[in-house]
């Protein structure tokens, strides 16, 4: 099952290479969800899934618990869109970032969907006031209305309630809370996929520092004395430079890597390569 939400460093084009290593669990634990591509491949049947950016935690919820009222605003939005194209879209940037706490949750979830996918490039990015600040992507043409078919054509109803049905099923947990919280979680027969900030590249995220890195593996290493299995995904080579660091973290543990290329910017012939790496205990 695909994704319904976009993220930055998502996991997509990576699964085969991760799935490989994923053995049985009881319950599926993500503390970084993202845009969660390994959950939704994974479909568990119970999960407790986390982040410490409110905005997919919401959008996952809206969905799960409020499908058609979801749904409703965001037909009601992209129409609006449609009608207006880039001035519709700063306002409603605008109003978000301003008001966004006061606003319903499935309210924030729609307006977030919206913004997500009319945004330039599809690109994800707050400002270091947790401000949404990407400009509208006009597709190559001036306000083009284009985006309101684009965007009710990826998120249909049917589409919703099928995510919807799958979230009810079991025991599946959404939380907005710190990735300690969720690996801490954790039991005997568990298993939890990491996918944190990578330091190494110029991707900013949350002031994720060496102390971050260091605490999420302590706190494998506590869930590996459980009985939890992980896997942790990451960059190990980018422009040159090698994250020793991080093996040094992982000392012990199995790893493997995997060179990768990503598309920067709009044009796919821009590609930056790096090398990939996955740590795992099973």
């Amino acid at each position: 099952m695909n994704s319904p939400l976009k993220w930055m460093g998502g996991k997509k084009k990576l699964l085969p290479f991760i799935e490989k290593h994923i053995p049985e669990y009881n319950t599926y634990i993500e503390p970084f969800m993202g845009s969660a591509a390994v959950f939704f491949s994974q479909e568990p049947e119970n999960s407790i899934c986390s982040d410490i950016q409110s905005e997919p935690i919401d959008v996952l919820n809206a969905i799960k618990e409020k499908p058609e009222g979801f749904y409703a605003l965001f037909d009601e939005y992209a129409k609006q869109l449609w009608e207006s194209g880039s001035d519709y879209y700063y306002h409603m940037r605008d109003e978000y970032n301003n008001n966004k706490q006061k606003f319903y949750y499935v309210k924030r979830a729609a307006m977030f969907m919206i913004l997500s996918r009319a945004g330039f490039n599809g690109l994800i990015r707050f400002n270091s006031k947790g401000s949404w600040n990407v400009p509208f992507g006009d597709r190559g043409n001036h306000d083009s209305k284009e985006q309101a078919t684009i965007l009710t054509s990826f998120l249909s109803i049917d589409k919703i309630l099928s995510w919807s049905d799958f979230l009810n099923t079991g025991n599946k947990r959404f939380y907005n809370q710190s990735f300690s919280e969720s690996i801490q979680a954790a039991q005997k027969g568990d298993f939890i996929y990491c996918d944190p900030p990578y330091l190494i590249t110029t991707q900013q995220y949350n002031e994720w520092t060496q102390d971050h890195e260091t605490q999420l593996a302590n706190d494998l290493r506590d869930a590996d004395s459980r009985g939890v299995k992980f896997i942790l995904s990451n960059v190990y080579r980018y422009k040159g430079e090698e994250n020793q660091a991080l093996l040094d973290l992982y000392s012990g543990f199995n790893y493997e890597l995997k060179n990768h290329k990503y598309i920067v910017g709009p044009n796919q012939t821009r590609r930056q390569s790096v090398e990939e790496i996955i740590i795992f205990n099973a």
